[in-house]
């Protein structure tokens, strides 16, 4: 759903932790990570390490409101986060922008 809309993209955010995990230390996780392949094949997965995705959300919450959606799943480091990035701007259009605005007032 998100993918076919005009004005926003979803930027997935995982936890670094979770990488450095498997069934020994956290059983199911290897069925959790094929559910997620299926359910999510083709997105760009962004690890940061989890006190960073709060300090992000936390700075976000500054701006925006922040919708948080908790599971019942006890798979530790597992969390998926989703920012809406704007779809119809790029950060290499906005570099252009910033140059020409301070070429202008040079």
């Amino acid at each position: 759903m998100l993918n076919k809309q005009h004005h926003v993209k979803p930027i997935f955010y995982f936890d670094k932790e979770f990488d450095y995990l498997d069934d020994g230390l956290a059983p199911g996780l290897k069925e959790y990570k094929e559910s997620l392949t299926k359910l999510l094949p083709h997105i760009e997965k962004r690890s940061l390490l989890h006190e960073d995705v709060f300090g992000k959300i936390d700075k976000a919450a500054d701006l925006f409101q922040i919708i948080v959606v908790k599971t019942e799943s006890l798979i530790p480091y597992s969390s998926v986060f989703i920012e809406l990035d704007c779809k119809y701007w790029d950060a290499n259009r906005e570099k252009i922008l910033r140059e020409r605005m301070t070429k202008s007032t040079e």
